[in-house]
């Protein structure tokens, strides 16, 4: 979705929500709303679980970058 600079609302259109009633009706869409307050915050939480398994008692530096999307926001 950040790749394609796609909004989560892209969720909720109209027509893809038409397309998945129709070629994949067995899907269930999530709401923006479930995305991320559950979805996002899990799968997040998976791959820092596994970093920091990972790296445990080991000694690490962290370095990270930024890039801005076109609403102005900063994602890290």
């Amino acid at each position: 979705m950040a790749s394609a600079l796609l909004p989560l609302s892209w969720v909720e259109n109209p027509h893809w929500l038409r397309f998945c009633q129709e070629f994949i009706p067995s899907a269930r869409v999530p709401l923006r709303k479930v995305l991320t307050e559950t979805i996002i915050p899990s799968v997040v939480k998976v791959y820092r679980d596994r970093a920091r398994a990972g790296i445990h008692g080991e000694n690490v530096t962290v370095t990270g970058d930024t890039w801005t999307g076109e609403n102005a926001h900063q994602f890290l």
